[in-house]
């Protein structure tokens, strides 16, 4: 039985199966595969030759070959991490995968020459063959043929994709698709793609900046450029069945672009912005800062304007109001349109600055109101600038003799101080300065009653005294 058993352990010895026994719970298996520690699995020629770590798993030829105190590591593949030494949990997959991972800590690198450059860095993910295959940074993602293959200290990206990113040096990325941002070589940078010219959305997470079909945003946090320049593009918002429930934001093409914002696609019911910056509601190309075809409704029906036929009132198809009429007016009711007229009604003060003119387009100057026709009127209130004429009445102010008066009367033939009729027919009547006059002109003849009745009193005093000196 013990011969039997020696014959079994040289057995063993000569096929390799067990080159050193030093250490516990170890399984190793090919020429100089393991050393020591506990718990390691080396199978392949030199597998962890070296090992004096715990817990590590070395499958291939060369693989861990150089690991001494490192634990936790998986090396599965022709020379993976055949320079690892203290790294730990690790875990490369495929030929030369973290070929030169020296010291790096908690990456996984799975395909063919994945991760082959790194060396000290750490909490990378490498899947797919070449990826990551120069990087030396850590906190990368990258997943896909040679994706981040030219990265190299670069760290905190992630690429996915056949050679996404492939000669980018950037770090902070996000390169999603075929070739996407493939030679991008800046940081904080956004790729959705399916080649490396061809990215449909783009960003930068410095400036918080998004591009769709485009990667120069210069101008607004979302930017989108159409397909071609000839093209019927835009966004839409799909709110349910039907061209109808779709909302438009869209160009019409061309090196100018009208911009429409429609619902159903008809640019003829919706907002439009020309390339000038001119606005119109229901106007395809406006050429006029705001352009409105139809009505303008403010609160129901209270406020309406409107140009063309089909309105809510009025029949005469002539425009309902002009803002900027041809002779700088403002023009309500044009054409009398508006068959009950113009109201101007409030709880408030109506107040005008400027001059006004009723019934005529013509106002004197001097003059702030002007009337082409009769007025009517319960009450109208006049006040002056200038006195009363109650300075009639000052004792020291004399009248005119009624001699000298009726030789005026002749030859004006009007009073003093009153407009002559030729005058009124050129100027018109001032009321409030009229009455003035007409009032001074009641209190001089006040006057002159008063000095008769003086005068008729002394007569009467001789009468009666001639009469008294008879008897």
């Amino acid at each position: 039985m013990k011969r039997k058993f020696v014959i079994t352990i040289l057995i063993l010895i000569i096929s390799g199966a067990c080159y050193n026994l030093i250490g516990q719970n170890n399984t190793n298996y090919g020429t100089y595969a393991g050393n020591a520690g506990q718990e390691n699995c080396s199978y392949g020629y030199y597998a962890g030759n070296v090992v004096t770590g715990d817990f590590n798993n070395s499958i291939g030829s060369l693989a861990g070959l150089a690991i001494t105190s490192g634990n936790y590591n998986t090396f599965s593949g022709y020379r993976t991490g055949v320079t690892t030494t203290t790294g730990t949990w690790n875990t490369f997959v495929g030929a030369k995968a973290g070929t030169l991972n020296f010291t790096g800590t908690t990456n996984v690198f799975v395909g063919g020459n994945a991760g082959y450059s790194n060396t000290t860095s750490s909490h990378n993910v490498f899947v797919g063959y070449a990826a990551g295959y120069n990087s030396t940074g850590s906190d990368n993602l990258f997943i896909g043929y040679n994706a981040g293959y030219s990265n190299t200290t670069s760290s905190h990206n992630v690429y996915v994709g056949l050679s996404a990113g492939y000669n980018s040096t950037g770090s902070d990325n996000l390169f999603i698709g075929y070739n996407a941002g493939y030679n991008e070589t800046g940081s904080n940078r956004l790729y959705i793609a399916n080649s490396s010219s061809n990215s449909i959305i783009s960003g930068d997470f410095v400036q918080r900046r998004i591009g769709i079909n485009t990667t120069s945003f210069n101008y607004g946090q979302l930017e989108i450029k159409p397909y071609t320049a000839d093209c019927n593009h835009g966004i839409t918002l799909n709110m349910g069945a039907g061209s109808t429930a779709r909302a438009y934001l869209k160009s019409d093409g061309g090196s100018d672009y009208n911009w429409h914002i429609t619902r159903g696609g008809n640019d003829l019911k919706g907002i439009t912005i020309s390339k000038d910056g001119y606005i119109g509601i229901n106007r395809t190309n406006p050429t006029n800062w705001l352009e409105v075809q139809g009505n303008i409704v403010n609160g129901g029906s209270d406020f309406i304007l409107g140009k063309y036929d089909g309105r809510a009132q009025g029949s005469n198809t002539s425009n309902r109001a002009l803002v900027h009429d041809n002779n700088d007016e403002l023009t309500i009711n044009y054409a009398g349109d508006f068959e009950g007229g113009v109201r101007i009604a409030g709880a408030y003060d109506n107040k005008i600055n400027g001059t006004l003119s009723i019934g005529s387009t013509a106002i004197p100057d001097g003059f702030l109101l002007s009337v082409d026709g009769a007025i009517i009127a319960e009450e109208i209130q006049v006040e002056l600038s200038e006195n009363w004429p109650d300075y009639v009445f000052d004792k020291d102010r004399q009248l005119m003799s009624l001699s000298d008066l009726k030789e005026y009367i002749d030859k004006y033939k009007h009073l003093p101080d009153v407009p002559s009729g030729q005058e009124i027919k050129e100027t018109g009547v001032n009321l409030g300065e009229m009455n003035s006059i007409l009032l001074r002109k009641i209190e001089e003849l006040t006057l002159y009653l008063i000095d008769l009745k003086k005068e008729n009193l002394e007569l009467e005093k001789k009468i009666d005294k001639l009469e008294t000196s008879k008897l």
